[in-house]
């Protein structure tokens, strides 16, 4: 029987089977009689898919958060040293871009991997 300290304990960001089967008071038998309806076998049978399905939208979003980390330093970096390495491509508007260049590299640098790690 849950007591209200019991139902004021479970919540529903944790709740999970083995909790409310620990709450319901279940006992582990080996009797193969128990009906379904019984909500030591509905909580030991139901899996926590709202956890499962968080940690793999986590990690998804982890790796697109990385590629595109990855992405930005790469493409910036390749900006400006094709600017500052071939004459040819010294012109005012190409060092401007070079610059937006520079600036949005230190954005992948600083910010991005807090964002990731905040996420």
């Amino acid at each position: 029987m849950i007591t209200d300290r019991d139902a004021f304990l479970l919540d529903q960001s944790t709740l999970s089977s083995v909790s409310l089967a620990a709450v319901v008071g279940c006992r582990s038998t080996l009797n193969s009689t128990v009906s379904a309806a019984d909500p030591c076998v509905a909580a030991v049978q139901s899996p926590d898919v709202r956890s499962w399905v968080g940690d793999v939208v986590a990690v998804l979003i982890a790796v697109l958060l990385s590629a595109v980390i990855i992405g930005t330093l790469l493409g910036n970096a390749s900006v400006i040293l094709a600017v500052s390495v071939y004459e040819k491509m010294r012109t005012l508007s190409n060092v401007l871009i070079a610059s937006l260049g520079s600036a949005d590299l230190l954005v992948a640098i600083v910010v991005m991997p807090i964002s990731l790690q905040v996420r």
